[in-house]
């Protein structure tokens, strides 16, 4: 967004960017609590998940785009 000047910015780049990034997760964390959810066990479900359909894909010999990993 920068690059495009959607976002404007002050001062070092990637600093800002770590910030930004580390104010998200704040909130996402944030919000889990709030809600009752428990973060660790959604995150290491999901990783879990991405894992077998990644493993499904390369069996498969195929991206999860479809596209062919070897040609």
């Amino acid at each position: 967004m920068a690059k495009e000047g959607r976002w404007l910015h002050e001062g070092d780049l990637p600093q800002e960017l770590d910030d930004k990034l580390a104010d998200c997760l704040w909130w996402i964390l944030v919000l889990a609590d709030r809600l009752g959810v428990d973060i660790t066990q959604a995150f290491t479900a999901k990783m879990n998940d991405l894992d077998d359909q990644i493993s499904k894909s390369v069996a498969r010999g195929k991206s999860r785009t479809g596209v062919p990993l070897v040609e």
